[in-house]
């Protein structure tokens, strides 16, 4: 398939992507394939005309009726250029990362989940920006130590959400995350609470220390981006 023509590539993929799973042929596959390893515009061009209105109803799934529709160009673009980012830069070949076009697509919709949620906090913090005169009229007392700890804390839990929806799949691991980072809970606690998940406090610290590694990785990828 690698010497078909891109037009027939493109042909093949626009009947493919109407099939069942089941059916796929890989044509979508390799159209994918071409657009990140191979870095062809046209091939990339393709894929946004054709995955277009598929990424604005993810949008428009993230955002709940939310979100204004003149935004919802804007995150697509979002999701596409997160795509873009990670897969360019990553080592792996995209055929061993992806099994087929559907882990591609969820890959897909997941940065299109990231977007919205990027796009979410920002607009929190333009609101929090915009409440704060008021609040300083009207609350003199007001405890703001305590407000921004909260803040920030809101915002970090959500953070590790979305790093967790697009990194983390083992049970084990998402539920050391939400123990520690939503409920602040101590390994000990942990171990003492969970002892069928983990047996011993060196379990946490070790399952604790995995994750770790990995997301300070990702965030080093990031930066580099």
């Amino acid at each position: 398939m690698r010497h078909v023509s891109l037009e027939q590539i493109i042909h093949h993929c626009q009947q493919e992507a109407t099939q069942v799973f089941q059916q796929e042929t890989g044509y979508c596959f390799e159209l994918f394939r071409r657009a990140i390893e191979q870095q062809d515009a046209s091939a990339w061009e393709a894929l946004q005309q054709q995955y277009h209105k598929l990424v604005l109803r993810w949008v428009h799934t993230a955002a709940q009726g939310k979100l204004n529709p003149e935004v919802f160009d804007d995150l697509n673009q979002d999701a596409w250029l997160r795509f873009w980012r990670t897969l360019s830069h990553h080592t792996e070949p995209f055929s061993q990362r992806f099994p087929h076009v559907g882990a591609v697509l969820n890959y897909l919709n997941q940065c299109t989940i990231s977007a919205f949620l990027d796009y979410e906090r920002k607009m929190r913090r333009q609101t929090r920006i915009q409440e704060f005169p008021a609040l300083l009229e009207t609350e003199a007392t007001w405890d703001w130590t305590a407000y921004w700890e909260k803040k920030e804390q809101a915002e970090r839990i959500q953070m590790i959400r979305e790093w967790v929806a697009q990194e983390v799949a083992d049970p084990q691991e998402k539920l050391l995350l939400t123990l520690a980072y939503e409920q602040n809970l101590s390994p000990a606690v942990i171990a003492r609470q969970y002892p069928t998940h983990f047996a011993t406090v060196a379990d946490v610290y070790r399952v604790k220390e995995r994750i770790m590694k990995r997301a300070k990785r990702a965030l080093a990828a990031k930066l580099v981006v």
